[in-house]
């Protein structure tokens, strides 16, 4: 509900069982203007989300900011519908690297030949 689509929908259902707007807007502690508010941009906002959700199952691995460049849209609102579609890539996990020397000691060839390898040298 940090959103104000989110806060909207939570006012609507307070309003929807029989709670007034007035009442329901100072429960949730919003104003009154929240709830008559209309949304500037809607039809934009849903092309362009058709388009991200088209170009994202063509080319997945790419992140909102080479999609931008590619769909030539500006960064900012290719990143806000970004977010709201939730087609973020899972961060890729890193590889796990090997810690210290790799050098393989050989081993005994005879009896009583190696009787230790492992001493720490302060």
């Amino acid at each position: 509900m940090s959103t104000p689509t989110g806060r909207r929908e939570a006012l609507e259902v307070l309003t929807r069982r029989g709670l007034s707007q007035r009442k329901a807007c100072c429960y949730l502690g919003l104003s009154r203007r929240v709830a008559t508010y209309t949304l500037k941009q809607p039809e934009k906002d849903r092309s362009l989300g058709e388009r991200l959700m088209a170009a994202a199952q063509e080319v997945p691995r790419f992140g909102y900011r080479r999609m931008s460049a590619w769909l030539a849209l500006g960064e900012s609102r290719v990143r806000r519908m970004w977010r709201a579609l939730r087609l973020n890539i899972p961060r890729r996990r890193p590889r796990r690297r090997r810690c210290g020397n790799d050098i393989r000691l050989p081993g005994a060839t005879q009896p009583n030949s190696v009787w230790s390898y492992d001493f720490v040298h302060d």
